[in-house]
């Protein structure tokens, strides 16, 4: 594999949880398996982490996030994670240190709460 192809991420924490991680995945893998169709299983490491193991037929190892605040978490000191200055929900996650924001409000707005302002005749 070329140097440009390869990806990678970083798990980290104390002994007892990245052991527990690596056993959970094992055990997961071995009922894989042994289940008949499909091949997904699922299960909880003691510190809450949640994780589903799917065999497929993909040559690439895929890693899916579930929760936008999960994914900031994922990407913290890789991405600067934008909000909605009106719901504080999650809207973006910046790599670049250039960006628009809201020339009236400080922050981003998500679609929605744009929406709602300029249907009250607010600038945005």
């Amino acid at each position: 594999m070329s140097q440009s192809r390869l990806k990678g991420f970083r798990i980290e924490g104390k002994r007892e949880a990245l052991s527990s991680l690596a056993s959970l995945i094992s055990e997961l893998l071995k009922e894989a398996e042994t289940s008949p169709s499909p091949m997904k299983t699922q299960g909880t490491t003691p510190e809450g982490l949640l994780i589903e193991v799917t065999i497929s037929r993909f040559d690439e190892l895929r890693a899916s996030i579930e929760d936008r605040d999960d994914g900031a978490h994922l990407l913290e000191g890789w991405a600067e994670p934008k909000r909605c200055v009106e719901c504080n929900e999650l809207v973006a996650l910046l790599f670049e240190e250039e960006y628009i924001e809201s020339v009236e409000q400080d922050g981003m707005l998500c679609l929605r709460c744009a929406r709602e302002l300029l249907d009250r005749g607010e600038a945005i």
